[in-house]
């Protein structure tokens, strides 16, 4: 498999395939796809995780993002100096797609965090994950016009 073949796979293999949902779901951090689909789509706080995922599957939604990969050696330096000093809260500059949040969020839950990303589509998509997320405070905000 070249390059190309393992990024189509990649992309294919995102969580919204529907023949394979299941075994896709074990792939999901669940809690933050579900999050994700619950702001994305505008459903009720109360709306369990499979559902919310499968109406974000149902209605197109990418989760690639909430894939479970193994997560690079330095955000789990971060996150483990982030446990040590027994941080507060924290800012995450730069949030892009998620290669940080989403293993920060997994691992220390209840800790606040206000994202700084350029792009307008990706604070939207942190924004919508806020807004359906049961996660401490999560709050994003992009560069002024």
């Amino acid at each position: 498999m070249n390059a190309t073949d393992s990024q189509a796979h990649d992309d294919a293999d995102d969580g919204t395939s529907g023949s394979g949902a299941g075994a896709a779901d074990l792939r999901l951090r669940m809690p933050l796809a579900a999050a994700f689909c619950r702001g994305r789509l505008g459903l009720a706080a109360d709306v369990d995780d499979a559902t919310a995922v499968a109406a974000g599957r149902t209605a197109g939604l990418r989760l690639h993002r909430y894939k479970r990969t193994q997560a690079l050696p330095r955000v789990e330096r971060v996150i483990a100096t982030l446990r040590g000093i027994g941080a507060v809260d924290i800012i995450d500059i730069g949030s892009g797609r998620g290669a940080f949040l989403s293993p920060l969020l997994e691992a220390l839950p209840h800790l606040p965090v206000c994202c700084v990303a350029v792009r307008a589509d990706r604070v939207d998509d942190i924004n919508a994950f806020a807004a359906g997320s049961a996660f401490a405070v999560v709050t994003a905000s992009g560069r002024a016009p």
